[in-house]
């Protein structure tokens, strides 16, 4: 209550909402770009950077890798912790609204900030309860804000001299060197799992703001030559 987790007083781990309720919205706020092209001495670098600022997406590729332990952003869990919160009372009431709502445990008033220990499984992995941050957790803990930075695309081309091209009998010789997605930062996903929030929509079926196992972005380069006879 007031902002803050309402925890089971026995468990140590937060009560789950017995409602539904959003907890997203995948449109962005703006999205935005920018193209430059310098040209220097036969030499031309195309440069397209973008930004997506804003929108929610669910991942169960992140819930799941930090759940498992298998990126550094869990290193040194084992070890118990206390949930940041204040304790609810275990039976929910009906409120204004007609629905049951968690209320917080009172003491002379005033709410009693959560003091109880949890071991590392039942943070990560608790099953069934709906309430540990990944694995079988509540589906706000997997939901997180799409905001990323991205160098889209970069080529380097060069235009052999004319006076070399006019020997070989030919009109012009252009070679390039490109790549796409070559960087991406996204600040507020979790550092180690890479996870490029480019990737957010159900396999196969192009909703967006729910990633439930989509293919890792990939890196393209490529290589042109155009001759002009």
């Amino acid at each position: 209550d007031d902002g803050q987790l309402l925890i089971n007083p026995t468990s140590g781990m937060p009560f789950a909402d017995p409602n539904d309720g959003m907890v997203g919205d995948p449109n962005a706020d703006f999205k935005t770009g920018l193209t430059n092209t310098f040209s220097f001495k036969g030499f031309t670098l195309n440069v397209l950077v973008d930004a997506t600022i804003g929108g929610d997406f669910y991942s169960e590729s992140i819930s799941g890798m930090l759940g498992r332990g298998v990126t550094r952003d869990t290193e040194n869990r084992e070890k118990n912790a206390v949930i940041t919160g204040v304790y609810g009372n275990p039976t929910p009431v009906t409120g204004p609204d007609g629905l049951n709502h968690y209320t917080p445990m009172l003491d002379g008033g005033k709410m009693i900030p959560n003091q109880t220990r949890v071991t590392t499984n039942d943070l990560f992995f608790t099953a069934g309860t709906g309430a540990s941050f990944a694995t079988n957790g509540a589906f706000e803990y997997a939901v997180f804000d799409g905001t990323v930075y991205r160098l889209r695309e970069i080529s380097l081309g060069y235009a052999i001299p004319a006076k070399w091209v006019r020997k070989m009998k030919l009109s012009a010789i252009n070679l390039s060197l490109s790549g796409r997605n070559l960087w991406y930062l996204a600040p507020n996903i979790p550092k180690h799992t890479r996870f490029d929030p480019d990737i957010n929509s159900v396999v196969g079926s192009g909703t967006q703001g729910v990633e439930t196992g989509g293919a890792p972005s990939t890196k393209r380069y490529g290589i042109n030559l155009n001759v002009t006879f």
